[in-house]
């Protein structure tokens, strides 16, 4: 996103009447990731692999998608399964604005302030013709609340069975947004 103006005064690129930027490829926050790539045009399909460790031996799940970037699996390990099963929601198709497609979801419901490992693999059939590998972690809840003004540490509260976050005289959900 950073790198526009770079383009736009690069020989060759300079060129091209229309450079745009895209989103990051991962951005998260408290307990959620939102993750996005371009189309491979030679792809039949995506898989999007989510682990707990570096060293990838411990799969928190597996996402499978077709060539036009909808979900059609999803395998969560269950020796990794988390009290909570996270969801995941496409993104909305936009107007066209150029060429390759660009596909985004987000995975909600994953543990804050954790990291958590992705490969990211191109398919042309079985045979993988892109990977992309990275890592992200997720926000705790004090950076969470880090933008507020008030002088007092955040302090956990339960309330009917919902976990809530006083700090001074206001009160956050666990996603940082202020309940009234």
């Amino acid at each position: 996103m950073q790198s526009v103006a770079a383009y736009q005064q690069a020989e060759g690129w300079k060129l091209f009447g229309n450079i745009t930027s895209i989103e990051p490829p991962v951005v998260s926050g408290l307990n959620d990731v939102q993750v996005s790539w371009v189309q491979n045009f030679s792809a039949t399909g995506y898989v999007w692999t989510l682990y707990l460790d570096e060293e990838h031996t411990q799969r928190f799940m597996t996402l499978t998608f077709d060539a036009n970037g909808h979900l059609t699996n999803i395998d969560i390990a269950s020796n990794n399964a988390p009290a909570r099963s996270p969801a995941l929601y496409e993104g909305e198709e936009d107007e066209q604005t150029h060429f390759a497609e660009y596909y985004s979801f987000t995975i909600t419901g994953l543990s804050s302030n954790t990291s958590y490992y992705f490969v990211r693999q191109s398919l042309c059939d079985t045979e993988v013709i892109d990977e992309e590998n990275g890592t992200f972690a997720t926000q705790s809840i004090a950076t969470a609340l880090d933008n507020s003004n008030e002088l007092y540490a955040p302090t956990k509260v339960i309330s009917n069975g919902t976990i809530l976050i006083k700090q001074g005289n206001k009160t956050y959900s666990v996603t940082g947004t202020e309940v009234k």
